[in-house]
């Protein structure tokens, strides 16, 4: 922050009745040495992430051969077990 006059990343924030939530923060330092914090709550996407990354495991340790085909008919993706 101090040297470039902005910071962005990734934390977990407390909210005002003790629980926890993963959020986005962005912070700038203005001209006159004020500073502007963003922070949006990302709760959703990384439980949204979680989800989807236990499907695919799923998908990879299925015994058949699992195949995904775009809306062009093109082959996408394929499991461990069709390849």
């Amino acid at each position: 922050l101090a040297e470039h006059a902005q910071w962005r990343g990734n934390a977990i924030g407390r909210r005002a009745d003790g629980s926890s939530f993963h959020q986005d923060v962005a912070m700038t330092v203005l001209d006159d040495g004020d500073r502007v914090w963003v922070v949006r709550d990302s709760s959703a996407i990384v439980e949204y992430v979680a989800l989807a990354q236990n499907r695919l495991a799923a998908i990879e340790a299925a015994g058949d051969g699992i195949g995904l085909v775009g809306s062009d008919g093109r082959l996408t993706y394929i499991n461990a077990a069709l390849r």
